[in-house]
């Protein structure tokens, strides 16, 4: 008898040994699945994660490029703003039409010449202009009467030289010019 008990015990022993064995492993099978789920989860989240970070990325890019284009812009608004003042004040109104006037007849003056200058009336010219006329009679050097033709057409007004013609005196180094032409003016 002691035989079969001590079988049975070994049975028995057996027995426990292997559920605990399973359950071990039944264990370690479950904590592996629950780690891989685990890692499965986080790896999603982590290639979600990362995708929103690229979109971000590349929103901040356009965002980026269209602060840019503003700046730009709002450079090129100040530049167009200086420019539109410039030209508004290379075309003086009627109202204005001495300043012209003054700036033509001056320049004689400045630039130690004889001058005779005669204005007309103003006239239509093409839209969106008007004339004043203008003939002027130039006496002095070479030198100087182109000073005064530089002048005349790097001023700050808008002058249309229509014709010149220099007849040179008997004064030696002395030009006689006669320049027609007219001064632009915006319609009032």
């Amino acid at each position: 008898m002691s035989e079969a008990r001590e079988t049975k015990a070994g049975n028995e022993h057996r027995a426990g040994v292997r559920k605990k064995v399973l359950l071990v492993l039944v264990r370690a099978t479950v904590i592996t699945a629950a780690s891989i789920a685990f890692i499965l989860f986080a790896g999603g989240r982590m290639n979600d994660t990362a995708e929103e970070l690229v979109v971000a990325r590349n929103e901040l890019a356009v965002f980026s490029k269209k602060q840019s284009l503003l700046d730009t812009m709002g450079h090129d608004a100040e530049v167009a703003t200086r420019i539109t003042a410039r030209v508004a004040n290379t075309f003086p109104s009627e109202d204005n039409v001495t300043v012209v006037a003054d700036y033509i007849s001056g320049l004689g003056t400045k630039l130690n010449v004889t001058t005779d200058v005669q204005f007309g009336f103003v006239t239509e010219g093409s839209a969106p202009f008007e004339e004043l006329p203008f003939s002027m009679r130039i006496s002095g050097t070479h030198d100087t009467v182109l000073t005064m033709l530089s002048a005349l057409e790097t001023g700050p007004y808008f002058i249309a030289v229509r014709s010149v013609s220099l007849t040179y005196s008997d004064v030696p180094g002395l030009v006689e010019t006669h320049i027609t032409g007219a001064a632009l003016l915006k319609k009032p």
